[in-house]
């Protein structure tokens, strides 16, 4: 039986359900009841619930430390208990990118025939890029506080290009959703970030029966989105222990700095194999 359905559902249906969106110090609950035809009454409630823990690259570097081997991923893929959450999972996973990022990849982005070893990934949108630019003073000289010159950043589109092995373990999952798809303008992945988000923290959810899904961020599983992406250049490290300048290439990152974070929590150079001589 194939990893998923012919159809997938594409939206969330409020009708009238209560869901919570967890933000830094408090959740905002909200519902959408519908009135008539294109009528609709969104409610809205602000509760404060005290300081959430941000699931990013240290949290990762603090709980997981790593990659957590194909084997894991895998078997935390198949635990999910729908087929959306299975889709998103993969498509995160396999292409390293951000929730946002994922909802615009098109067919005719991937290019499933490139090679024999390798699929293509062509022009995938990448967020969060910026330019740096020097704040001035009134003199028109660069702004120096505390001896250092100011910056503000201004937000610039930016696109990547890479590879995924056809031989690397899941790859065959994506080949499979992938090639399901004819159009080239096909979104692979419908979704928008709030469901990809709630899709992959609900994997392995221990919310108790029968307690309002409203309170569903309050029993999240272990995986979020920003974890799979740190995954997914842990493996590039460990596998084909790309270096700094691969990897930056490989994500569409501006600079450095963040593979050298990733560096240093794989740290694949501190393994010592083979007989020591003492």
């Amino acid at each position: 039986m194939a990893l998923w359905q012919n159809e997938c559902q594409h939206t969330l249906q409020c009708n009238g359900a209560v869901f919570g969106v967890p933000l830094r110090d408090f959740t905002v609950y909200f519902t959408v009841i519908p009135i008539k035809r294109n009528v609709y009454i969104v409610l809205l409630i602000i509760v404060s619930d005290g300081i959430m823990v941000r699931r990013n690259i240290d949290f990762f570097k603090a709980t997981v430390g790593g990659f957590s081997g194909w084997k894991t991923l895998e078997e935390a893929m198949q635990s999910a208990d729908n087929t959306r959450a299975k889709i998103v999972f993969l498509g995160l996973l396999k292409t390293g990118c951000r929730a946002s990022e994922l909802s615009m990849l098109t067919r005719g982005q991937v290019d499933l025939d490139f090679s024999d070893e390798n699929i293509q990934i062509r022009g995938m949108f990448v967020e969060k890029q910026k330019t740096r630019i020097a704040l001035k003073g009134k003199d028109n000289k660069p702004l120096i506080v505390d001896g250092k010159i100011k910056y503000t950043y201004k937000s610039k589109p930016a696109w990547r290009t890479f590879y995924i092995r056809k031989d690397e373990p899941m790859s065959h999952y994506f080949i499979d959703y992938v090639s399901r798809y004819r159009g080239a303008k096909d979104i692979l992945f419908p979704f928008n970030r709030f469901q990809i988000y709630y899709s992959i923290c609900n994997i392995g959810s221990t919310l108790p029966a029968g307690a309002p899904k409203s309170l569903w961020w309050q029993y999240r599983g272990e995986w979020y989105p920003h974890r799979l992406r740190s995954e997914r250049c842990c493996s590039l490290i460990k596998d084909f222990n790309m270096d700094s300048t691969r990897l930056k290439t490989w994500f569409g990152w501006a600079s450095e700095d963040m593979p050298n974070e990733y560096g240093t929590i794989q740290a694949k150079d501190l393994i010592v194999t083979g007989k020591v001589n003492y």
